[in-house]
């Protein structure tokens, strides 16, 4: 979900789902949830999150000693708060929502039997 959301993210003039949902390849119910999910998370920060994914897959398929670390490693670093750029705090919903895809891919690769 994390590369739909990015290319969400690069979309311009798209003002529906209908019109994303070609361009994503996606129904197009799917696609305003990402148009949604995308203009409320920096696409920075879905780079960052996809990039953890990969250094997490990364120390697991080498052998990880603790695979239970590695994944609490990759929940916690999907949980920080990014660098603050202004003294207003930061917007939940955004956080929240990145959490929930964050956590979907987490299930999605590394844990297939959970339910």
């Amino acid at each position: 979900m994390y590369r739909k959301l990015i290319e969400a993210s690069e979309l311009k003039g798209v003002a529906n789902g209908y019109q994303a949902a070609r361009a994503l390849a996606m129904r197009p119910e799917q696609a305003e949830l990402a148009l949604q999910s995308a203009r409320k998370i920096p696409k920075a920060r879905l780079l960052q999150g996809l990039q953890s994914l990969q250094t997490a897959t990364n120390r697991l398929k080498g052998g990880a000693d603790d695979p239970h670390a590695v994944m609490e490693f990759l929940i916690s670093e999907g949980l920080a708060a990014p660098a603050a750029k202004s003294a207003r705090p930061p917007k939940r919903a955004g956080a929240n929502r990145l959490f929930c895809f964050f956590w979907g891919a987490v299930t999605c690769l590394f844990f297939p039997h959970f339910p």
